[in-house]
């Protein structure tokens, strides 16, 4: 089986090139991560439509503190529902971003 990453046996000393993954397997790879990455943000919608009527008296306190419209006749403004969605999408994404980044460039320790 074919490993992404070469050891870096051969490799000079600070010499980071034989670390890096093939081409191909680099744009196969961030392909599937931005379709997880959506189909994730994706799947929040429903949960954010539910929170954005859940928060109904936190809209209804901002209009009448602010004056911002975020009150209509048949419920909450569109920014609303914008605002809850993006706030959980990112809270969803951002952290398995975070750590998925974080995984891939920790340095091994040499023990020493």
């Amino acid at each position: 089986m074919h490993q992404d990453v070469q050891t870096p046996s051969a490799a000079a000393p600070g010499d980071r090139s034989n670390l890096l993954p093939s081409r191909r397997k680099t744009g196969l790879h961030l392909l599937r991560h931005l379709l997880r990455h959506l189909a994730v943000a994706v799947l929040t919608l429903p949960v954010a439509m539910v929170l954005t009527l859940a928060l109904y008296p936190l809209w209804s306190w901002l209009e009448r503190t602010t004056g911002i419209e975020s009150m209509g006749r048949e419920g909450p403004a569109s920014w609303c529902y914008l605002t809850v969605w993006g706030l959980l999408a990112m809270a969803v994404v951002l952290p398995a971003a975070w750590r998925a980044r974080s995984g891939r460039h920790s340095r091994p320790t040499n023990g020493a």
